[in-house]
């Protein structure tokens, strides 16, 4: 028998954890998504309720996190190649900004006297 005041979860734990690890939404819509508060989102996905949610949500972010860097890795002389092209070749504001990223990344910048 349930407690007076509790009210049953009608949500998914994996999800929601999904939602707060990756944040793609604001806090308020991750909160209708799933009916709760936007103070009990909030209060989670600060670790201050939940806990038992905080490693799966910990894993997910650090599964992100390995899954961008291993993407970087395979494409940054892809990337490179582009901004150098666009640099090289393009006209306007686009080629500019290209031309001083790969100026300001791969130059040395003045001496700070060290």
């Amino acid at each position: 028998m349930a407690h007076r005041g509790y009210k049953r979860k009608a949500y998914d734990d994996r999800a929601l954890a999904f939602a707060l690890a990756f944040q793609t939404k604001p806090t308020k819509e991750i909160a209708q998504d799933f009916g709760l508060s936007a103070r009990y989102i909030s209060l989670i996905s600060a670790g201050r309720s939940r806990p038992d949610l905080q490693p799966l949500i910990q894993a997910i972010r650090q599964g992100l996190a390995e899954g961008l860097e291993e993407w970087t890795r395979q494409h940054v002389w892809t990337l490179l190649a582009g901004h150098i092209r666009v640099g090289l070749t393009g006209k306007g504001e686009p080629a500019r900004k290209c031309r001083e990223y790969l100026l300001d990344r791969f130059l040395p910048g003045p001496s700070d006297g060290s």
